[in-house]
C-alpha cells in the first residue's frame, strides 16, 4: 500500500457521521455534529463549495454515501435519495 492511500485510508476512516431522524428538532444538533464529523478532513468544503464538490468528484460521492447511510432509517431519506444517481454529496447536503 503506498503512503497516499494510507492517507486517503485514514481521511475516510476518521468521518464517522451520526444518524440523522429527520426530525426538524434534531437537525441543528445533527448539522453541527456532521460539521465536526468532516471537519479536518477536506470533506467540509464538499458541504459549503458546490466548485469545490464537483471538482473533487470521488470526495464529494464519499459524503454522499456518510449521509446516504445517516438518513436511512430517518424522514429526510427520500431528500437525500434525490441525489442517488449522481452521487452528489454537496447536493444531498
Amino acid at each position: 500500500m503506498s503512503l497516499s492511500s494510507d492517507k486517503t485510508k485514514v481521511k475516510i476512516t476518521s468521518t464517522k457521521v451520526v444518524d440523522f431522524s429527520g426530525v426538524d428538532e434534531d437537525w441543528h444538533k445533527w448539522k453541527n455534529k456532521t460539521l465536526c464529523a468532516f471537519s479536518g478532513t477536506g470533506y467540509s468544503e464538499v458541504l459549503k463549495n458546490k466548485e469545490h464538490a464537483e471538482n473533487n468528484p470521488v470526495d464529494n460521492e464519499i459524503v454522499f454515501s456518510q449521509i446516504s447511510s445517516a438518513t436511512t432509517d430517518g424522514l429526510a431519506h427520500h431528500l437525500v435519495q434525490k441525489f442517488e444517481d449522481t452521487r452528489d454529496g454537496h447536493g444531498a447536503w
